[in-house]
């Protein structure tokens, strides 16, 4: 086998292994295999970058009552291939019409709000997802502070 087989086939399992890795952690619920598939590809070739983000408004209640703080000490106590975190757009919001959502959707179809996109973020990434491009998440983790609060910080690349 040649060295350009070679290490194109190693990239190929690189992709596959990282693709797996992510449908079991509960990406499935956001992006089919094909996308994940083309966003591993991409990722390792280094043609996309992923940036961090924190998720604002964690201490707020949602419309229905629901504690956002209790949502997420439940989810950062659950394994992560029971659900995964995606943005969705909401151009309706009454504060600012570039508002992106922060949700946790679980592989059973339900879904809940941990907050929002800090607004600078918003700003650059809504007209991005406006003309059709895809802003999804590739890793999450969850802290808490001394004070007891608890965060999320999310890794995303625009695809």
């Amino acid at each position: 086998m040649s060295r350009k087989e070679s290490s194109r086939r190693s990239m190929a399992s690189s992709v596959l292994r990282r693709s797996h890795q992510l449908w079991k952690m509960g990406i499935k619920v956001c992006v089919s295999w094909s996308t994940l598939l083309k966003l591993c590809w991409r990722l390792l070739k280094k043609e996309l970058e992923t940036s961090v983000s924190i998720i604002r408004g964690v201490t707020f209640s949602n419309d229905d009552g629901s504690s956002r703080q209790m949502l997420i000490e439940r989810l950062s106590r659950l394994p992560k291939g029971l659900y995964w975190l995606n943005l969705r757009r909401e151009s309706d919001n009454t504060y600012d019409a570039n508002a992106i959502r922060v949700d946790a959707d679980r592989v059973d179809n339900m879904s809940a709000q941990l907050g929002y996109l800090p607004r600078d973020l918003a700003q650059v990434l809504a007209p991005e997802i406006d003309s059709g491009k895809e802003v999804v998440v590739v890793d999450f983790s969850f802290s808490q502070g001394w004070n007891g609060i608890f965060g999320v910080k999310l890794y995303y690349a625009c695809i």
